[in-house]
C-alpha cells in the first residue's frame, strides 16, 4: 500500500510538472491555459490536499524554470502563475482540510472560477481593454468531465478507471490546443460518453483496449494537425530550445533571412515556429496598420492549399485570415500592400501564444503584389 501511494503521488507530480510546461503566455480557445489547471485539481482529490498544493507548488518551480530557460513564456507570466496559482491551492487545500469546501463539484469549479477570475484581473492591470483573451482561461472547465470520472473510479479503488479519463484528457488537449485534429477530437469525446455509462471494471477495460486502438487510427487521420499541435506544444521539450538555437533558419531560399529569424522580433517568447521559411498566397482582407514598435500588419484570406496552416485561433477570431507581421528592420526595401490586393508572401510560419494562439507569418520577408 505504501508503495502504490508513492507511485500516486509521482503521477500528480509528473502530472503536474507536464501540465505546467505546457503552460503559454496567454489561454486559448477549447483549452484555456491546457493542462496547468486540471493538474491543481487533481492535486488537491488524489492525495492528501496540503500536500498536493506542495506537490504543485514543487513542479511548478521546476516547470517555471523550464519554461524560463527555453523561452517558451515570458518570464513575468511564469512567476505570476507560479505565485499566483501555488497561492489559490494553498488556500483552497487550508479549507478542505478544515471541512468547510468538501464535494468534487466544489473544489474542481472553485479552481476554475479562481483562476480564471485572478487571470483576468492581472491580464487587465496588464494589457487593458486587450485582457478580454485572458477570459479564455475560463475554457479550463472543459477538462472537468475527463477529471470527474476519473475521480469517481479512483474513490471506487480501480485504477484503470481512474487513469483512463486522464489519458483521455491529454489526448483532448492535443486534438484542440492550436489547430483542430477533428477525428482524435471526436473520438475521444465519444469514447468518453460511453464511458460514462460503464458501470463494471471489466466492461470498462474491454470499451478502453478498444478506444485505444481506435484512437490511434484517428490519431492517423488527423495528421497534419495533431503533428502541429505536438510541435507548439512541446516548445519547451525540443531540443533545439534547450541549447537556444530554437529561432535559427532551417531552411534555404531566396528570401529566406539566415541565422536568427527573430532577429529584429520584439519578445520573440510570444512566437512558436512551425516552419522558418514559408511561401503563401491570398488575398489581403483587411487595412493596413503600423505598430507603435514600426511593425507593419494586416490578414490575408489563403488560397485554399495553405488553409492547414490555419489555427483555430485563426479560424475564430481572425476569421479564417492569416496574421501577417512586417518588420522593417528585416528588410531593405519594404512593399505594403492594401486591402483587396492578392500578394505572395515569404517569411516565419508561427503561433502567437500571447494573442489566442492565431497563425502568422512573423516576420514577413519578402511581398509580391501579384494583383
Amino acid at each position: 500500500m505504501q508503495g502504490l501511494k508513492v507511485f500516486r503521488e509521482a503521477s500528480i507530480f509528473l502530472l503536474n510538472l507536464f501540465g505546467i510546461t505546457l503552460m503559454i503566455n496567454a489561454p486559448n480557445l477549447l483549452v484555456g491555459y491546457g493542462l496547468v489547471v486540471p493538474a491543481m485539481v487533481v492535486s488537491l482529490l488524489y492525495t492528501r490536499p496540503l500536500f498536493g498544493a506542495t506537490l504543485f507548488l514543487i513542479a511548478h518551480i521546476i516547470g517555471s524554470i523550464i519554461l524560463i530557460y527555453t523561452e517558451s513564456v515570458f518570464t513575468i507570466v511564469a512567476i505570476l502563475s507560479l505565485v499566483m496559482r501555488s497561492l489559490i491551492l494553498y488556500i483552497i487545500a487550508y479549507f478542505i482540510e478544515r471541512g468547510y469546501v468538501r464535494g468534487f463539484t466544489s473544489i474542481a469549479l472553485g479552481i476554475v472560477v479562481l483562476d480564471t477570475l485572478i487571470s483576468f484581473s492581472l491580464g487587465l492591470l496588464y494589457y487593458a481593454r486587450d485582457a478580454i483573451e485572458v477570459g479564455l482561461d475560463i475554457y479550463s472547465i472543459l477538462f472537468i468531465p475527463f477529471i470527474y470520472l476519473s475521480y469517481k473510479w479512483f474513490r471506487r479503488g480501480y485504477r484503470l478507471g481512474s487513469v483512463a479519463p486522464l489519458i483521455y484528457m491529454i489526448l483532448y488537449y492535443f486534438s484542440v490546443s492550436y489547430f483542430y485534429a477533428m477525428a482524435l477530437n471526436i473520438v475521444v469525446i465519444a469514447f468518453l460518453a460511453i464511458l460514462y455509462l460503464v458501470r463494471d471494471a471489466e466492461r470498462f477495460k474491454q470499451v478502453f483496449i478498444l478506444s485505444l486502438i481506435i484512437l490511434f487510427g484517428a490519431s492517423y487521420i488527423s495528421t497534419p494537425y495533431i503533428l502541429y499541435n505536438l510541435e507548439v506544444a512541446l516548445y519547451p521539450y525540443r531540443y533545439e530550445s534547450w541549447i537556444g538555437t530554437q529561432w535559427l533558419q532551417r531552411d534555404v531560399g531566396q528570401y529566406c533571412l539566415e541565422g536568427n529569424v527573430f532577429i529584429s522580433t520584439y519578445d520573440p517568447a510570444r512566437l512558436r515556429i512551425l516552419d522558418t521559411c514559408v511561401e503563401v498566397e491570398g488575398v489581403v482582407v483587411t487595412e493596413i496598420t503600423k505598430g507603435e514598435d514600426g511593425d507593419i500588419f494586416f490578414d490575408v484570406k489563403l488560397d485554399p492549399e495553405y488553409e492547414h496552416m490555419l489555427s483555430i485561433g485563426s479560424w475564430i477570431l481572425r476569421r479564417g485570415a492569416i496574421h501577417v507581421e512586417i518588420v522593417p528592420d528585416d528588410q531593405d526595401v519594404v512593399v505594403v500592400p492594401k486591402k483587396g490586393d492578392r500578394v505572395r508572401i515569404v517569411g516565419v510560419w508561427v503561433v502567437d501564444t500571447d494573442h489566442g494562439s492565431f497563425s502568422e507569418i512573423h516576420p514577413t520577408w519578402y511581398i509580391e503584389i501579384l494583383e
